[in-house]
């Protein structure tokens, strides 16, 4: 089926969540082209035939295994139809890890905030997430911003990458994240 496991559009006041389709494979080569996107996680831009393979790769929405849910969609700005990154949340069982990915062009506008936090209501309210995680580079704070803006906190836990685990657990928190969005 098109969009895979959750192919549900997601709208926000200024965005509409698409699940990722191969037609998404050149406006993401563009909007990711910048090499600085990659500071941070490491990298580098990659072409239209490369978006083309990993997209038909995530558009079923479950990994070959079946055992997790494969979440992404491309962010769209609602008034010009601009792709300008993507969300993804990996589902197993009750647990997700969520990450954001948007392109330095449109950087600083409040858009991954948004996208990030409606992504994480779906998640919680239509499938019943109780952990959201992220893994976040120690000296990205434009990630970490968006990371606290959603709720989640930082954990002493550290990867082989120096990335540190962020954490909520939404179900504690009363109502959901998508209130009044800082720029």
């Amino acid at each position: 089926m098109p969009g895979g496991a959750d192919s549900r559009d997601i709208r926000t006041a200024r965005l509409l969540l698409q699940p990722v389709r191969t037609a998404h494979a050149d406006a993401l080569a563009d909007a990711l082209a910048d090499p600085a996107v990659y500071a941070f996680t490491g990298g580098s831009p990659e072409d239209a035939l490369w978006w083309r393979t990993r997209l038909a790769f995530l558009e079923p929405g479950r990994s070959p295994d079946g055992r997790e849910l494969w979440l992404n969609w491309v962010i769209e700005l609602s008034a010009t139809s601009e792709i300008v990154g993507y969300v993804q949340a990996t589902v197993t069982g009750a647990s997700a890890d969520v990450a954001y990915v948007l392109g330095t062009r449109w950087q600083g506008h409040g858009y991954a905030l948004e996208a990030t936090r409606a992504m994480i209501d779906h998640l919680m309210d239509d499938l019943g997430a109780e952990e959201i995680r992220a893994w976040i580079a120690e000296n990205h704070i434009a990630s970490q911003t968006v990371a606290l803006g959603c709720g989640l906190v930082p954990t002493g836990e550290i990867d082989g990458d120096g990335e540190r685990l962020w954490m909520c657990h939404p179900t504690a928190d009363a109502g959901s994240l998508t209130g009044p969005i800082d720029r």
